[in-house]
């Protein structure tokens, strides 16, 4: 045992030498509380290394290879101020698709993920995942190769009531969290990519059985009759939700590539700043009850169906008085958002245009920043939006000269038609002023937007 100083903000802390005799499950269940080197080399390990005293943790150069796929390699269970860092943790060849993350931290306060290498832990559970944590930092890690084949089994729920085969997974998920630091990370998938060819292989997006019969729901009409979906490219680079419990969440500085959607918010209180996302269904997604976000000076490159999205997802809804032995229901909507100084290039130009506007001349649905109806009659409308100084752009340095913009609009508000608004959960409340947004294929906007408005605010 060796007491040393252990960063800037730290005292003396006890750091103990893995040795070479002992397992690492062994040391880490003796020595709670502690720092524990992880040396050089691959150590495997068949049940997960448990944090639940407060301090300590893990550092080091070494590999933790877990071989056993139903359970996690890292455990931080109700403890404080734990570190984890420098450490690689991943899966053997053969044991890769998992039914657990990599690192998952339950009910922790004051956690550090720094400098941390998740390679191969391909799960619909999420690499890195964080369930009821509070003043999180994860930065400086590389999450890579998240995805899996697997089934979105929606039969439980009464507004879809269906399965399908899908690509699905998530790098890191961040769910009922509050002042969550997430910065400077790599999240890039570089093997199970949605192609033809891969949607072929695994029938992506064919009805299959779930854990209920079938019953489509009101958000299923019409799935039944084709037996299919075109949705089956399902997971995020990273999703902060639980809307109404996460806040005060940091995003910034990551790097994106390869996602199904970049970065999923249903969340309250979130900067979102200076990412770049290259390839993607969706670069930036705000639903389910997104108040007060501030999604700035982003960079998204390849994306094939929206470039930023802001919607009422099917969770948002008005105040409503308290049931019976039942407290009141607060106001859970989408508003105050400022979208500001991103860029939006090369739509179109990702893995899988061609599931989506690609598949008609009119390239349907293809919008770099969407503003959509509600999923649900009673959804709140998006309200309360700035929308400043992004650009949006037909071409980009890897698009031909002259090549054809595959996007209908810059930016479309579902629900209006010219300075009408057609549908009561449609988007109110916008100011837009010194944006650039060259044409798509059917023009700058479908509403009150255009090629010379400087500033507009919808009723």
């Amino acid at each position: 045992m060796i007491g040393k100083s252990f960063g800037v903000a730290m005292s003396l802390v006890c750091i103990w030498n893995l040795s070479a005799a002992a397992s690492l499950v062994d040391e880490v269940a003796a020595r709670q509380g502690e720092l524990i080197e992880v040396p050089p080399g691959r150590h495997e390990i068949d049940a997960p290394l448990i944090f639940t005293a407060d301090g300590g943790g893990l550092y080091g150069p070494g590999t933790i290879v877990q071989t056993n796929p139903a359970v996690p390699v890292v455990r931080v269970d109700g403890a404080r101020d734990v570190r984890i860092e420098g450490v690689t943790l991943t899966r053997p060849e053969g044991a890769q698709d998992a039914a657990e993350s990599a690192l998952r931290a339950d009910n922790a306060t004051g956690l550090i993920v720094r400098n941390v290498r998740v390679l191969d832990n391909h799960s619909q559970s999420g690499s890195v995942r964080l369930e009821h944590c509070a003043r999180t930092v994860i930065s400086g890690c590389e999450i890579i190769n998240y995805k899996t084949i697997g089934i979105d089994d929606r039969t439980t729920s009464p507004l879809y009531g269906y399965a399908f085969q899908c690509i699905d997974g998530t790098g890191l998920v961040v769910n009922r969290c509050v002042q969550t630091t997430i910065a400077n990370n790599c999240i890039i998938e570089e093997r199970l990519l949605p192609t033809p060819e891969t949607k072929e292989a695994h029938q992506l997006g064919t009805l299959t059985d779930g854990r209920e019969p079938m019953h489509p729901g009101e958000l299923a009409k019409g799935v039944a009759e084709r037996g299919y979906v075109d949705n089956w490219h399902q997971g995020s680079a990273m999703v902060v939700t639980g809307p109404e419990e996460t806040r005060h969440t940091l995003i910034q500085g990551n790097l994106i590539v390869n996602a199904a959607q970049g970065i999923d918010l249903h969340c309250d209180y979130a900067n979102v700043s200076g990412n770049v996302i290259d390839r993607c269904m969706i670069g930036i997604k705000g639903t389910h009850g997104c108040f007060g976000l501030v999604v700035d000076g982003n960079t998204i490159t390849g994306a094939d169906l929206w470039g930023i999205l802001f919607n009422p997802g099917a969770a948002s809804h008005g105040t409503a008085p308290a049931e019976v032995g039942g407290e009141p229901r607060a106001w859970n909507g989408d508003a105050g958002l400022v979208i500001s100084n991103n860029l939006v290039a090369e739509y179109g130009y990702g893995n899988e245009y061609w599931n989506w506007g690609g598949r008609e001349a009119d390239a349907p649905s293809s919008y770099a920043i969407a503003f959509l109806n509600g999923q649900l009659a009673s959804n709140p409308p998006v309200t309360g939006v700035v929308l400043s100084g992004n650009s949006v752009l037909a071409g980009g340095r890897d698009v031909e000269p002259g090549a054809a913009q595959r996007y209908r609009y810059a930016v479309y508000m579902e629900g209006w038609d010219g300075d009408k608004r057609l549908n009561p959960t449609a988007i109110r409340g916008i100011t837009a002023t010194g944006n650039h947004f060259e044409p798509g294929l059917r023009g700058v906007c479908n509403g009150t937007l255009d090629a010379d408005t400087e500033s507009v605010t919808t009723p």
